[in-house]
């Protein structure tokens, strides 16, 4: 019979981790390098989390660990908590990310940034969790207007994505037009930032500038100069 906080070690490659409502419970992967912790209003119901050892494995075309928790399907009240030993893992010094991966689901969601001062995150689910070093910085592109135009009130407009970590939509994408902000809007589908300009802007060159950060605070810049066309 299982008492609360015991822990069972099969065949030294399976950790079941016991957590219970009402009780704070922990414990590592078969490799130590992933310490999982159930909060004390985590569990809806008594149950098990089967931690696996983290494996190399190949993502976005990149090396990343991938930890395999089950169960996939687990219901919590509130985020389990996934502490990585950085350093066993000799990711130190590294831009990392964590990703999840649902049973069934072909593409990898972002759940978190991991710094080195603190490398753990909240989750939600269980399933793939997959540690990824992100570098890539967003992309923007299509700028426009650009060159000559004849319209004083054009839309201002531009495409900006990216393929890991996510754009940081809070406050982490910015257009400016002449060094000044305007609000401009993005369309999580088609990918655009858009702005139309309301007060009619004067002949001459303008500049419109673009700022972009994802969740793993790469940044990238890009900007365009048009002309609208009339008497100066």
């Amino acid at each position: 019979t299982l008492n609360n906080n015991d822990k069972v070690l099969i065949d030294t490659q399976v950790v079941l981790l016991p957590i219970y409502p009402g009780e704070k419970t922990s414990d590592y992967s078969p490799d130590s390098t992933l310490k999982i912790i159930s909060g004390i209003s985590s569990a809806f119901y008594p149950d098990y989390v089967y931690p696996a050892n983290g494996k190399l494995e190949n993502i976005y075309g990149a090396k990343s660990v991938v930890y395999d928790i089950e169960p996939y399907l687990l219901a919590v009240k509130s985020p389990l908590t996934m502490v990585f030993d950085i350093d066993k893992l000799r990711l130190n010094g590294k831009k990392l990310s964590a990703y999840g991966q649902s049973i069934g689901a072909d593409s990898w969601g972002f759940i978190g940034r991991l710094d080195n001062g603190s490398p753990q995150i909240g989750a939600i689910g269980l399933g793939k969790i997959a540690l990824l070093e992100d570098t890539a910085p967003p992309i923007i592109s299509d700028i426009s207007p650009n060159g000559f135009i004849k319209s004083n009130k054009p839309v201002l407009l531009c495409t900006i994505s990216d393929n890991l970590s996510g754009l940081a939509l809070d406050d982490g994408i910015e257009m400016t037009i002449d060094d000044t902000w305007v609000p401009a809007e993005y369309d999580l589908n088609t990918k655009k930032f858009r702005y139309q300009v309301r007060s009619p802007l004067k002949p001459g060159k303008h500049k419109l500038a673009i700022k972009a950060v994802d969740n793993q605070g790469n940044s990238s810049e890009k900007s365009a100069v048009f002309t609208i066309m009339g008497k100066y």
